[in-house]
C-alpha cells in the first residue's frame, strides 16, 4: 500500500486473515493471564512458545507447501522432530501441579514432634523443635 496499489486488501482472504490474527492475538491475552494466574511464568512461557514454534512448524507444511518437493526422508524427518516437540510439551505439562493440589501442599498442617533441649556441652537456653510438614497429621 505504501506505493499507493492495495490490490490485496481487496480480496477477502486478506480481510479473514487480519480479523483471525486480531481475534487470536487479543483472546491469547486471556488464555495466557489465566494460566500465569495459576502456574509457573517458567512453566507458561516454555509451554507458550512451543505450542507456537509447533503450530508454526505445522502450517509451515499444511499452508506453505515448505515440504512438498521434499524427499519422503526429510518429510519424516521434520514430520518426527514436530511429533516430540509435542511429546514433550505433553510430559512437561503432565509434571505440573495444578493451582488447588498446590495451595494444599504449602498449607499442609505442621505439628512439632519433639521439643526439649539440644544436648551440647555449651550451655543455653535454646529448644530443639523438630517440625514435621506435608505429611497429613
Amino acid at each position: 500500500c505504501m506505493s499507493g496499489h492495495c490490490d490485496a486488501w481487496s480480496h477477502w482472504v486478506s480481510w479473514i486473515c487480519l480479523a483471525g490474527a486480531v481475534f487470536f492475538a487479543t483472546s491469547n491475552l486471556y488464555y495466557i493471564s489465566r494460566g500465569m494466574q495459576q502456574h509457573e511464568a517458567l512453566f507458561m512461557v516454555t509451554v507458550y512458545m512451543g505450542a507456537n514454534i509447533t503450530t508454526n512448524s505445522l502450517s509451515a507444511i499444511v499452508v506453505l507447501g515448505e515440504m512438498d518437493d521434499a524427499p519422503w526422508w526429510k518429510l519424516a524427518g521434520y514430520t518426527f522432530c514436530i511429533l516430540m516437540m509435542m511429546v514433550g510439551m505433553a510430559l512437561l505439562t503432565s509434571g505440573e501441579k495444578d493451582l488447588q493440589a498446590r495451595d494444599m501442599e504449602v498449607r499442609a498442617p505442621c505439628g512439632v514432634l519433639n521439643e526439649g533441649p539440644i544436648s551440647s556441652t555449651h550451655t543455653s537456653s535454646v529448644q530443639l523443635r523438630t517440625i514435621r510438614c506435608n505429611e497429613g497429621i
